[in-house]
């Protein structure tokens, strides 16, 4: 039972690999992101970085940074993540995990920790680019001076 289902399991990811489109190097992108609670946040901004890219699953880093309503308070995080794609679809939907840190400062004092991170989104063909619209839930370890619990980014990604 155990060796017919670990079969299966190594049948079915060899067939992804072998059916699915070919995979690129990569893609780099950068988006502006609207957190949340609002009280709290203003609009900010990051960076993305694949560094694995198969035809199903996407392997990179993520920098982001929002300035507080507080003029004074900023964070940033950075973010290791993975995320699913199913391959061959035009419009692709996705999903993901990340896990990182953030740095927080209020102006006074910096304080790191650590956060993780579910995700969910869709990219949409624009010429060579792809539109990058993306639903994140965030969470913050320790206690941190304005939590950040959700973040939606809109943004413009490139395959290389």
């Amino acid at each position: 039972m155990v060796r017919s289902s670990r079969r299966a399991v190594v049948l079915t990811v060899l067939a992804l690999t072998v059916f699915a489109p070919s995979a690129q190097a990569g893609e780099l992108g950068a988006f502006l992101t609207w957190p949340t609670p609002t009280e709290a946040w203003k609009t900010g901004f990051g960076f993305h970085a694949a560094i694995i890219s198969l035809p199903f699953l996407q392997g990179g880093v993520e920098w982001a940074r929002m300035g507080g309503q507080d003029t004074l308070l900023s964070i940033s995080t950075y973010t290791a993540q993975a995320e699913l794609n199913p391959p061959g679809l035009k419009v692709s939907p996705f999903i993901g995990v990340g896990a990182g840190a953030y740095h927080q400062n209020d102006g006074k004092q910096g304080d790191w920790g650590t956060l993780t991170t579910l995700f969910g989104g869709l990219r949409v063909p624009i010429g060579a680019a792809r539109l990058r619209a993306e639903f994140r839930k965030v969470s913050l370890s320790g206690s941190p001076r304005a939590n950040l619990d959700k973040r939606f980014s809109l943004g413009v990604s490139f395959r290389f």
